[in-house]
Parts: structure tokens; sequence; C-alpha cells
């Protein structure tokens, strides 16, 4: 489902508050809702996962994921394998 808001600033402020949906009951709870990106983001994010699941098998002690947006700077953080 696609909703349209009608300013960047309703957007910023639902956003920001999408963490108070998290455990609130099985009705809320499940709801996930994620920024639009455009096909060059999605690549951009693409190239970035594939980067990672590369230095994951690589390094067997190690997991690592993609953080950030590309909109702010994509990044490869590490964690230790439990």
């Amino acid at each position: 489902m696609k909703i349209a808001m009608p300013d960047k600033m309703s957007k910023e402020k639902v956003m920001e508050n999408l963490c108070k949906l998290k455990g609130t009951s099985h009705i809320f709870g499940w709801i996930s809702i994620t920024d639009d990106y455009t096909n060059l983001e999605r690549e951009q994010i693409r190239i970035k996962v594939v980067e990672a699941k590369e230095l994951s098998e690589k390094n067997p002690n190690r997991i690592f994921k993609v953080r950030g947006e590309p909109k702010n700077g994509l990044r490869i953080v590490s964690y230790k394998k439990a």
C-alpha cells in the first residue's frame, strides 16, 4: 500500500513515531512502514547488500549488515557471531 503525505514534515513526523507501533498489540504491532526509494537508490542498496554477503562468507566469525539509507549514506557494519 502506498500512502502519500501532504508535505515532508508530516511524513517525517509519522516516520519518527513508528517505533511506538512495535509490540503495541497483535493488531498494530506487525505493521511495517518504510521509505520509498528510487530505482537508483534500490540499486545502491543491492550493491551494498551483495558486498556485505561476500564479506560474511569470507569472515566466518563475523556477520556483516548494511545500515543507513542512500540519502544519508549506506555503510556496512560488522557483528561478532554468537
